[in-house]
């Protein structure tokens, strides 16, 4: 017999005008947990690695901030650290991971404090140090220095001061 086809129908187990159903869209967000472990920090930055996120589909990437306040998202991709640089000596941050899945989902957010170390002492930076008298009884002790000799050096506010005893 010609011009009758069964390809397709029912006797094959499919309607001819039966579309492909398409997946329920992706609307779980992905979650964090744990805490970001921030080591080697220096003046100007540090290195930061956190635990992995979960989803219920994939975790395909992590969205890194480290701030004073508000967060500048940065995408780092498919990785677990980060070494933030440029930052400002003796400065307190905020650390913050976020993870994201293929459908734009966003996890909690985890945080951790960075704290800058001091600039490094660098001479005084091209300045005299200023020579004078105080009264150096009413210096804390923690905020004296002592060296060899009859100076002093003591720090008010980031200047620098010679005093002589």
């Amino acid at each position: 017999m010609y011009g009758t086809s069964t390809y397709g129908s029912a006797a094959y187990g499919a309607s001819p005008s039966a579309a492909p159903v398409a997946p329920a869209p992706d609307t779980t967000a992905p979650v964090m947990g744990g805490t970001p472990t921030v080591s080697a920090v220096t003046a100007t930055g540090g290195h930061v690695t956190w635990p992995a996120g979960t989803d219920n589909v994939a975790v395909v990437g992590y969205e890194f901030s480290c701030d004073t306040g508000t967060p500048i998202w940065i995408d780092v991709g498919n990785v677990f650290s980060a070494d933030p640089a440029g930052l400002s000596p003796s400065t307190n941050y905020t650390v913050r991971i976020r993870a994201r899945d293929a459908a734009n989902n966003r996890s909690n957010v985890i945080t951790a404090p960075l704290a800058t170390a001091a600039a490094p002492d660098s001479g005084g930076g091209g300045q005299t140090p200023q020579v004078g008298t105080i009264d150096a009884t009413k210096v804390p002790a923690a905020r004296r220095v002592a060296f060899e000799g009859s100076k002093r050096v003591v720090s008010f506010e980031g200047s620098i001061r010679t005093v002589r005893f």
